[in-house]
């Protein structure tokens, strides 16, 4: 009980005080990676539901 006595449990943490950057504005890193992200999950569940059907036309 050293570091979190009841004295400190009133303030914050330093790392919630801290402003976060929340509005940052979108990169074409991050559209990018999120348009490859959610096509391979779509993808792959696309693949997992239309199994069954794709084996009874075979």
């Amino acid at each position: 009980m050293t570091r979190f006595d009841k004295g400190d449990l009133r303030q914050a943490p330093a790392w919630l005080s801290e402003p976060q950057q929340q509005d940052h504005p979108w990169t074409w890193a991050d559209i990018a990676f999120f348009c490859v992200a959610s096509f391979i999950s779509g993808g792959i569940a696309m693949a997992w539901f239309l199994q069954p059907a794709m084996e009874s036309f075979t």
